[in-house]
């Protein structure tokens, strides 16, 4: 196994590189290349990652929790860093990961989800502060939805579109 713990990196090439479960855990690797590098089960835990690209990288199963600097790092198109960074030994179900991802700890939404699958999951739970079978003026749903994040009309469009509300006559209802 390779150890690079705690070591001063920055500014490494480790481009397409094999370092399955290579351990980083601390070390600085400010602007390091992991471009299209082997990572499967290697270790980050607390690493400052500042500017770091780790775009093709395989990070299958990388302990990325306490990073730093790694919303400023360059990762893989559909990964999201923030699932991966759990506390080691935590199983938490794709629910909770995704919870974590985009609610922050009073419920609020971090940010509206670009793709179909996690809007949904998302807009679910929106939807569920709803009560069915109620029928709520377009300024209560606004109210309701403005509560979990500014953009309402957004929320409340995809709410529509993901045919988990419908709209008649600027009438709401949950289906």
């Amino acid at each position: 196994m390779l150890d690079f713990k705690g070591k001063k990196l920055d500014g490494a090439d480790f481009s397409g590189q094999p370092l399955g479960g290579a351990d980083f855990r601390g070390a600085s690797l400010v602007g390091s290349s992991f471009a299209r590098a082997g990572l499967v089960r290697a270790q980050f835990r607390g690493a400052n990652v500042s500017g770091a690209d780790f775009t093709g990288a395989d990070l299958t199963d990388a302990d990325l929790s306490g990073l730093r600097g790694a919303e400023t790092a360059q990762w893989p198109d559909d990964f999201d860093w923030r699932i991966q960074s759990a506390p080691p030994g935590a199983k938490l179900s794709e629910d909770e990961k995704l919870q974590r991802v985009y609610f922050d700890e009073s419920g609020r939404l971090k940010e509206i989800p670009v793709g179909q699958t996690r809007q949904r999951f998302v807009l679910v739970r929106l939807v569920e502060t709803f009560e069915k079978d109620i029928r709520y003026p377009e300024k209560e749903v606004n109210e309701r939805l403005k509560a979990f994040h500014p953009d309402f009309a957004t929320l409340r469009r995809y709410l529509i579109d993901h045919q988990l509300m419908v709209r008649e006559n600027n009438i709401y209802w949950r289906v």
